[in-house]
């Protein structure tokens, strides 16, 4: 990768004119001609307005590298600098590698807790990335699975036994409640995947919204990722984890916007309006979560 790429990775986000800038709007461009059934037109390109060097590093910070080098088009990519198409490129790649590591590593700990009658399902990652355009535009960094707080302490078991341990952050500590209140990391030494086994969605006041883990496991559906089936939450349940999971860290990256449009352009119709009456009998705190993730 060349010298300007490694220089980039991004490590303190993006400057504050993000949301204003020309820059951002290439790549709001690129998200919105994946969603949009009409022609747009493209931000206007001079030779000199762009700095493409902050460009990549604000399409990397906020998860959206692959994303924008599906959906921006033939003509505004032919305009990209040599180099920046070569980084998204190698970025594309090297994300779909990893990523079909990671939902064959899913599968296999679900078949695992599937041996031993323990119920567990796929939330985020594969789960809404199979409702994108393509599943590769949608990054993640490990895994998250999902099982009723009841069998957590056999779910724990039977992946340690498959040679998936805490990791080191985790062992020191008596309790992984003391670190995580929805979810013990635990991770295979051989392939580095990580599982995070959560026994409840979210966690602290605005995204512990009354979701109840085990009627998630049991009505969940199949998607297909990757060409890997896996059991994931309905497609209402993963708005509301989709929304929950924004809230909680403040919607602090475009990316957590893009999995809500990609999952919400699935719902039939009259989805929007089931799905805000469902949290609102759910509580203030999953009303809350949902009208802001919807607004």
């Amino acid at each position: 990768m060349s010298e300007p790429t490694q220089r980039l990775r991004p490590s303190h986000g993006p400057p504050a004119d993000a949301s204003v800038s020309l820059e951002a709007q290439i790549a709001l461009h690129a998200v919105r001609r994946l969603w949009s059934d009409r022609e747009l037109t493209p931000p206007p390109i001079g030779e000199e307005s762009v700095r493409w060097e902050w460009f990549y590093r604000f399409v990397s910070f906020h998860g959206l590298a692959s994303l924008v080098w599906y959906g921006i088009g033939d003509q505004m990519r032919s305009q990209f600098p040599s180099w920046l198409q070569e980084a998204l490129i190698q970025d594309s790649i090297g994300s779909a590698a990893r990523h079909r590591l990671m939902i064959k590593a899913a599968a296999e700990a679900i078949s695992v807790l599937e041996q031993g009658g323990i119920p567990a399902i796929s939330i985020k990652g594969p789960s809404i990335a199979a409702e994108y355009p393509a599943w590769p535009m949608r990054p993640f960094c490990d895994i998250d699975l999902l099982t009723p707080h009841e069998t957590f302490a056999s779910a724990r078991a039977a992946l340690t036994s498959a040679g998936y341990l805490p990791t080191e952050e985790i062992r020191r500590r008596p309790w992984p409640y003391v670190l995580y209140p929805h979810a013990e990391v635990l991770r295979h030494p051989e392939s580095g995947v990580s599982i995070d086994l959560h026994w409840r969605v979210g966690s602290g006041e605005l995204t512990a919204v009354g979701l109840d883990t085990a009627e998630l496991v049991r009505s969940a559906r199949i998607i297909h990722c990757a060409g890997v089936a896996l059991p994931a939450p309905s497609l209402e349940d993963q708005v509301m984890i989709a929304a929950s999971h924004g809230v909680r860290h403040g919607w602090q990256r475009m990316l957590q916007v893009c999995d809500l449009v990609a999952l919400v352009s699935k719902l039939p119709a009259g989805g929007v309006d089931s799905a805000l009456r469902r949290a609102q009998n759910m509580g203030k705190a999953a009303e809350r979560t949902m009208e802001q993730g919807l607004s």
